[in-house]
């Protein structure tokens, strides 16, 4: 049986979002127009990349561990 792991997915698309918009923030003219929140979304890029992967490794681990990665 395949466990899901939604709560855990939906925090890994919130940490990738956060990934593109600190690789896309150097490309945009006028950032310092954008909202507070905007900003600092763009400046957590590394910090939600580590998240992103421990993670990863967190549910992967998990998944093998119960066998849900052959089914």
């Amino acid at each position: 049986m395949k466990a899901n792991y939604r709560a855990l997915t939906s925090l890994r698309f919130f940490a990738a979002i956060a990934i593109v918009a600190f690789h896309c923030a150097g490309e945009i003219k006028g950032i310092e127009l954008l909202p507070k929140p905007a900003k600092d979304l763009m400046n957590c890029g590394p910090l939600a990349l580590c998240f992103f992967f421990a993670l990863s490794g967190f549910v992967l681990s998990i998944s093998y561990r119960r066998g849900s990665l052959h089914t």
